[in-house]
């Protein structure tokens, strides 16, 4: 044997185990990093722990298709009567789509001027109405700032009136789920967040009864796939909805994503899987009447 192709061939060995080293040792850095993200984004979800006096209740399902992704929700509690509700979806996945879920999520809280105007002092002076939130979010997010685009649903619940305005931007529409069993498709709004007014938006503003339940999903829900490809689709959504209708909230939610589990036979979801359940309560009704 040559000794200088010998001696060529493992100092070649000895950088590959060195590269195949360095490479593992920041995929760990990587993993890490992913997995602490992904805690900071389960961190501004909301609670699961309905306050006492609160007039609504509310349950939530979360399955992200990677590490982190781009969804996210929440609901706030602008003052004694009104409910900030949203839900947004990123395009793509991973760390980009999350960075602005993140920085979108930052907007919508009530100490911005997006939610409630404020004075020189802090103090809220008053409710943005939904499709004025909408707008506000068109401007600040053209897609061409990130190459992203987001759908949007944001709701404000008047608890003392007993009103539901809202306004959405390209997600599949909630539904409002009536004590009589019926159910309506919220469906008013405007094109997704990213078009910089290009298309107006449009706001509704309905009565909400004690007992009536909303339920907002991300698209993930209903395109969730089968190995054959086969999507779960509207209508067997709409039909676990309505055979669970007499569940509570919280069993309304698992039975969803039960039925969805089922039917994809555990295959691991290709976009992130996000479902909100919102129920009114009863001490709205005297506000009402």
């Amino acid at each position: 044997f040559d000794k200088g192709e010998v001696l060529a061939r493992v100092r070649s060995q000895l950088r590959i185990r060195s590269l195949t080293k360095e490479v593992i040792e920041k995929q760990k850095h990587l993993d890490n990093d992913l997995k602490v993200a992904a805690g900071i984004q389960q961190s501004l979800l909301p609670s699961r722990e309905v306050p006492g006096k609160s007039s609504l209740k509310w349950a939530w399902r979360f399955k992200p298709c990677e590490e982190i992704g781009g969804d996210i929700f929440n609901i706030l509690r602008l003052d004694e009567n009104h409910y900030a509700v949203y839900m947004l979806d990123v395009s793509g996945h991973g760390v980009p789509s999350a960075l602005v879920t993140v920085s979108a999520s930052q907007m919508l809280q009530p100490h911005t001027n997006i939610l409630v105007r404020q004075d020189s002092k802090g103090l809220g002076k008053g409710i943005i109405a939904p499709v004025d939130v909408v707008k506000r979010l068109d401007h600040e997010y053209p897609m061409e700032r990130f190459d992203k685009y987001f759908t949007l649903v944001y709701m404000l619940i008047d608890t003392e009136r007993g009103l539901l305005s809202y306004s959405n931007a390209g997600p599949p529409p909630p539904l409002l789920i009536r004590t009589d069993g019926t159910v309506k498709a919220l469906e008013k709004g405007g094109p997704m967040i990213g078009l910089n007014g290009a298309l107006p938006f449009e706001e509704e503003e309905i009565p909400l009864d004690p007992g009536d339940r909303i339920v907002l999903y991300t698209d993930g829900v209903i395109e969730y796939e089968k190995t054959d490809l086969e999507f779960y689709g509207e209508e067997r959504f709409h039909a676990v909805i309505k055979r669970s209708a007499g569940l509570s909230i919280d069993a309304l939610s698992e039975a969803i994503m039960e039925d969805l589990m089922a039917f994809g036979e555990g295959a691991p979801p290709r976009d992130d899987i996000t479902l909100l359940a919102i129920e009114s309560r009863g001490d709205v009704e005297s506000a009402r009447s």
